[in-house]
């Protein structure tokens, strides 16, 4: 997805509907939605003009919508749109005009010159779904009968898996590769904990990991949760593997219980999706 870096406080003065005019000193044929992303070293002379004294740098934070370019050809039409760009001389007179402001969660990484492309936003786009049909399921649930996954019971565990993505009750984003299933993470509302979102299963095969396929994955049930309004997601695991990625993810250590055999110890997780609002 096109995205672009702006120093804050811009970005986030965009994301509150005050700034509707980003300058730039180059033009641009491109229209349409595009990403938000915060430069990693802010202007610190305008933050401290407007008021700011903490945001988010080098995060895409929100989204916007580029409708229309303005060209600037004197000082009096730049002056007139002094209160829609918020800016002095010498920032451009290339006006993107901007609309539908949407804040997001912030998605750490590097930025770039002009418009530049989100790989791993495309990533998500093209090769991540949320399973909606009977065929999805059909599929997901031949995908993991073939992972033999080190769960008591397994056989009977996907059954009811299957059983309950069919009625609803769990959900499943599932990524593919030239129609093959390279990834899946089943997810469903905690049975006891009001407010938190379980996942239940989350395995991607090993080479795809390295391609960013588990943290898209993730990141798909964390949008998910907080558009749903839950405000903390929970798993829990024995595989130190997913544990590592967990905790980079913002995950926390909650308590460690013999949950599904006497002989296995599981590490319970969860992050609080209102920490980092």
């Amino acid at each position: 997805m096109k995205t672009l870096s702006l120093k804050q406080p811009w970005a986030e003065l965009i994301l509150q509907g005050k700034k509707k005019i980003e300058l730039r000193k180059w033009n641009t044929k491109f229209r349409g939605k595009f990403l938000i992303h915060s430069s990693k070293i802010p202007d610190k002379e305008s933050m401290e003009k407007f008021g700011f004294h903490n945001l988010p740098n080098g995060f895409i934070v929100g989204q916007a919508e580029l409708t229309d370019v303005k060209t600037y050809k004197n000082d009096d039409e730049f002056l007139k749109d002094k209160d829609l760009h918020l800016a002095g001389k010498g920032w451009g007179n290339k006006g993107f005009v901007l609309k539908n402001p949407k804040r997001i969660k912030k998605i750490k990484c590097k930025g770039n010159l002009s418009f530049w492309e989100f790989k791993e936003e495309i990533i998500m786009d093209n090769q991540i779904k949320l399973a909606n049909s009977s065929e999805e399921i059909l599929k997901i649930y031949q995908y993991i009968k073939s992972l033999d996954l080190d769960y008591p019971n397994y056989n009977e565990w996907i059954r009811k898996c299957e059983i309950e993505l069919r009625s609803n009750y769990k959900k499943a984003f599932y990524a593919q590769e030239n129609s093959k299933i390279v990834g899946i993470i089943i997810f469903q509302p905690h049975k006891t904990g009001e407010f938190i979102l379980e996942i239940k299963t989350f395995f991607v095969t090993t080479g795809d990991r390295k391609k960013g396929i588990d943290s898209q994955l993730y990141f798909s049930v964390e949008r998910y949760a907080i558009d749903k309004k839950f405000t903390n997601i929970q798993i829990d695991t024995h595989s130190q593997t997913l544990i590592d990625f967990l905790l980079k993810k913002g995950f926390k250590t909650i308590r460690k219980e013999k949950l599904y055999s006497p002989s296995q110890i599981e590490i319970v997780l969860q992050k609080n999706l209102q920490d980092n609002k």
